[in-house]
C-alpha cells in the first residue's frame, strides 16, 4: 500500500502534513482496494507458519 500511495500521490509522499484528513482517507482507501484478494488470501493462509517462525526465532528475523 505504501508503494501504491507513493507512486500515485506525490502530495502524500512529499508533504503529508498538509493533506486534509478527508483526502488522506480517500487515498488510503483507494490503496486498500487495489490490493488483490489473492494476495490477502496468501497472507491469511501463511499466518500460522509466520507465527511459528517468529516463535522459533525468539522474536528475531524470519524468512518472512
Amino acid at each position: 500500500m505504501k508503494n501504491y500511495i507513493q507512486g500515485r500521490y506525490f502530495e502524500v509522499y512529499y508533504d503529508a502534513v498538509k493533506i486534509p484528513l478527508r483526502r488522506l482517507r480517500e487515498v488510503i482507501w483507494e490503496a486498500w482496494e487495489a490490493v488483490p484478494n489473492s494476495y490477502i488470501d496468501t497472507l491469511y493462509e501463511s499466518w500460522y507458519d509466520r507465527c511459528i517462525a517468529v516463535i522459533e526465532a525468539k522474536g528475531g528475523p524470519t524468512k518472512y
